[in-house]
Parts: structure tokens; C-alpha cells; sequence
């Protein structure tokens, strides 16, 4: 959804915010490889650089600076690298929304309320739950010969 966004607002140039790692046995979470690859697979044709956020590698606000502009656009995989990413930023005097685009591919609902600007993807788990328990249910109550019938059309 972030790099449909990224790409439907005219952005080719993609600066990828991330906190993976590339070696040792906690190498990286399987979220950030799946949203990774979703990203890529919704900007082909863009350039995307990578930025790993790690602790052992400090803070290199400069240097993240300098790759920001108003033609990239910064997709942070979840909200800690999108609050690192501002914050980075705002030490070279830069702002997302004004000197950059940012997005973010994570949300939370305390966000509404303490940074309701930030474009980020949204996921409601606890509707998608919901609507699987009302199909399950309704596959329970429905009579056996018609759920084949059904089934046959699928």
C-alpha cells in the first residue's frame, strides 16, 4: 500500500528506512523482508536506496540528510524508523511532508493522536478477524448440499 502511494504521488526515487540486519543469527524480522519485497514490487522503475537504522552504526543524520529531497520519498518500514527518520531530518533542519515525502508501512492508533500527519498504511486486523469469524459462521449455518453446489463455482 506505502509504495502504491509512493509511486500514484510521482515519486521515483525511494529511500527505504529500515532496522535489519544482514548477518548473525537475529539477521532480520520477517516483516521487514515481506514489506521490503511488497515495496519493490509496487515501484518498479523507481530507485530504491537502503538506510538500515542500528544502533552500532549511530545516527548518521548527516548523511541522511544529504540524501533527501523534495523528489524521494523516504518509506519507513514500521513506526520506530519513521520516528528516527523525523528526527534525523529535523537535525539538518529538514521536515517530511515539506523537504521530502515520508510514509510509513506500520500504524498505530495512538498515532491518530500524537502524529495524525504522517501517510501511513493502515490494516484493520481486528475487522479482517471479524469478517473471517462471520464467514466462518455462515458457512456452519448453510446446508451441506448447497455449500457444495457452491463450492463447485469457485
Amino acid at each position: 500500500m506505502a509504495g502504491r502511494a509512493v509511486v500514484a504521488a510521482g515519486y521515483r526515487q525511494i529511500l527505504w528506512v529500515h532496522q535489519t540486519k544482514d548477518r548473525g543469527p537475529q539477521r532480520t524480522y520477517t516483516y521487514y523482508e515481506e514489506r521490503l519485497a511488497g515495496l519493490s514490487g509496487a515501484t518498479r522503475g523507481c530507485r530504491i536506496e537502503d538506510l538500515a537504522i542500528l544502533p552500532e552504526n549511530g545516527l548518521p543524520w548527516r548523511e541522511f540528510a544529504a540524501r533527501l529531497d523534495r523528489k524521494t520519498a523516504v518509506v519507513a518500514c514500521s513506526y520506530g524508523q519513521a520516528t528516527i527518520a523525523a528526527l534525523m531530518a529535523a537535525s539538518a533542519g529538514l521536515v517530511p511532508g515539506r523537504d521530502f515525502a515520508m510514509v510509513c508501512c506500520d500504524e498505530l492508533a495512538a498515532w491518530k493522536y500524537h502524529w495524525p500527519n504522517l501517510a501511513r498504511s493502515s490494516f484493520d486486523r481486528f475487522e479482517l478477524g471479524r469478517a473471517a469469524a462471520r464467514m466462518m459462521l455462515q458457512r456452519l449455518t448453510r446446508p451441506k448440499a448447497k455449500q457444495s453446489v457452491e463450492a463447485s463455482h469457485v
